[in-house]
């Protein structure tokens, strides 16, 4: 603290209650932590977030004052303050929608009819110790805005600032309202980045309005300019307390949690936010943890997340703090970069490590990495058998994790690295490895709690439609891999299965990662190949143009190409087509990849 060097706070649920944003040094003159240095709060679960559903377009949702018919007194300056940050986001070129003095049915109309980048709220609120969930803002005569209603919103705001602590006028309903304000802020701050949004401003107290407006306007304007969200509240904190000190403590109301890199347009970072000095290993891993997450959306630049992980790596070292859970958040980055050499160097130095904190789920990703390795490696001249020997032992680790318990995700693991062998194999073993992947796959979409029946089933048709083509099989009939029999379906019936499944995928598309929002688009391309010889040109060209869609918004690098890889290994298993249809077939996918890759 006494270096006055930027900090994040790492906060429990219970830490967050304490108005540590108040902390300065005892002598007289002292200036407060928080006014002399960035200082954001974060929680240390940060694994345990839900899915998050990213939002692609500039938009904003503004409520401030709404009406509450005299239930308690209306805010003239929560009303000013809306109306001026409604104003800021439309000169941005923000699409934004607003409520001021709204009734309750408007506001929650409103919540729900568009996605959000940001939400402003500004007004009442009131924290219930007997049910914190429920505490929010007041927007109705005993109805309040919580973070439920939040977290039932179609796709997740990276950004909400929670103004509901306004000095307004005092009286005995009011009063109630103003109690435990401090914990409310807490509530709903701990509550909105367990819920996926990136940076939570919220006020734990009763503020002046005109340091209110005067905060919240520094601090939006400096996210305009390019600032990155820890920037932006430490020069609104100084500004005010600057403008402020003697009259009121405004400047250390607000608590401030999530990404201190976040910002609204993440091509503006540079490389001096990756210079970082990091106190405990959690910082970084929280740290790593953003980075991984800003590569969700389409605008990140690949060089700018190297810099990043490069800067961030180097604190880490410099700080004596790499541990297990530090080296596995590296590779998983490097993966996502496609970077696959680095990331299986990061992995094994992670497995090699004494008492290292590995999971299971990182030994997943490690064999995964491995094999994308393989697939790098044979484009670049490697020996062929030198490989297939790689993927053989890997295989042999991969069947070790189904003794621990039989999952999904380990058997659409085994189908996957069956796949990539069947592409690194000579000619006449690639049918083979078709059957072992199509198996597997089988097995996978076939398992108990299967959480992405979209991408298994289409994958295990996929694999038997090449074994289809090969003359090896036919639909309808009884098949084997290794004396194990299963029922092959029907075309008729697996064509009314995926369309049952897109069905399906359109009622419930509220999870909308990038995996989840790509499950409409690989049924779309696997009832393409079922039917070939039905369909047009043009609704083969339409497919690139819903892959591009997706592409422009949303998937790093690394989840890019492994759609590129998988229309590659498709074309590549169509080699050994005995068919017209088939050699037609192998043809479009690989026209189709190279349409992709130009999008890279």
């Amino acid at each position: 603290l006494s270096r006055q060097c930027n900090i994040n706070w790492i906060l429990d649920k219970h830490a967050a209650g304490y108005p540590w944003e108040l902390l300065q040094d005892k002598s007289d003159d002292a200036r407060p932590f928080s006014v002399n240095a960035g200082m954001i709060r974060q929680l240390a679960t940060v694994d345990d977030r839900v899915n998050i559903r990213p939002v692609y377009h500039d938009t904003a949702l503004v409520i401030g004052d709404p009406f509450l018919d005299g239930f308690v007194t209306q805010l003239p300056g929560a009303f000013a303050e809306a109306e001026m940050v409604a104003g800021s986001f439309t000169a941005h070129d923000f699409e934004v929608r607003k409520s001021l003095r709204g009734s309750p049915s408007e506001i929650i109309k409103l919540l729900f009819a568009n996605d959000y980048k940001v939400i402003h709220l500004a007004g009442h609120g009131i924290f219930k110790p007997e049910d914190p969930l429920s505490s929010g803002m007041v927007i109705g005569k005993n109805i309040f805005l919580t973070t439920a209603e939040l977290a039932q919103m179609s796709t997740t705001p990276e950004l909400v600032f929670v103004n509901c602590c306004f000095l307004g006028k005092t009286d005995s309903v009011s009063e109630e309202l103003y109690q435990s304000r401090y914990k409310l802020a807490a509530n709903i701050g701990t509550q909105l980045i367990e819920n996926g949004v990136k940076a939570v401003v919220v006020a734990g107290w009763a503020v002046d309005d005109a340091a209110a407006m005067d905060f919240t306007k520094t601090f939006y304007n400096n996210m305009f300019e390019g600032a990155s969200f820890g920037e932006a509240v430490h020069k609104a904190r100084e500004s005010i307390y600057e403008t402020y000190q003697q009259a009121n403590n405004t400047w250390g109301a607000y608590q401030c949690y999530g990404d201190p890199f976040y910002r609204f347009d993440a091509r503006k970072s540079s490389f001096k936010d990756t210079i970082a000095e990091f106190v405990i290993a959690e910082e970084a891993e929280i740290a790593l943890h953003n980075l991984f997450n800003q590569m969700e959306t389409g605008e990140f630049d690949s060089d700018n997340i190297l810099r990043q992980l490069i800067g961030i790596s180097q604190a880490v070292d410099k700080a004596e703090l790499r541990n297990g859970e530090i080296t596995t958040k590296e590779a998983s980055i490097y993966a996502e970069l496609s970077m696959y050499d680095a990331a299986v160097e990061k992995f094994q130095q992670a497995v090699d490590m004494e008492k290292a904190d590995f999971t299971v789920s990182a030994l997943e990703k490690f064999g995964e990495v491995r094999a994308k390795k393989c697939i790098n490696d044979f484009r670049q001249g490697v020996p062929r058998k030198k490989l297939v020997s790689e993927m053989k032992r890997l295989i042999g680790s991969m069947n070790m994790l189904l003794e621990i318990s039989y999952t999904s995700e380990r058997y659409s693991l085994l189908g996957s690295t069956y796949k990539r062998m069947a592409y690194i194999s000579p000619l006449t073993q690639k049918s083979k490895m078709h059957a072992a992947s199509a198996y597997h796959y089988f097995l996978a979409n076939d398992a108990p709690g299967n959480k992405n029946r979209a991408y298994t089933l289409c994958n295990w048709i996929e694999m038997e439609n090449l074994l289809i083509h090969s003359g090896a099989r036919k639909w309808g009939s009884t098949v084997s891999y290794n004396r194990n029999k299963y029922e092959l379906p029907a075309l008729e019936d697996i064509l009314q299965m995926l369309s049952a499944m897109a069905e399906n995928l359109k009622m419930n598309s509220s999870e909308m990662d990038y995996w989840q929002q790509m499950q409409d688009i690989n049924i779309k391309f696997c009832r393409l190949m079922l039917q070939d010889g039905e369909k047009s040109d043009a609704e083969w060209n339409s497919i690139v143009g819903d892959y591009q869609r997706i592409w422009a918004a949303a998937g790093s690098k690394g989840k890019k190409n492994v759609e590129i890889e998988h229309l590659d290994m498709l074309g590549d298993g169509l080699s050994v087509s005995k068919t017209k249809s088939g050699v037609r077939l192998g043809k479009r996918i690989l026209a189709l990849k190279d349409e992709l890759s130009k999008s890279m």
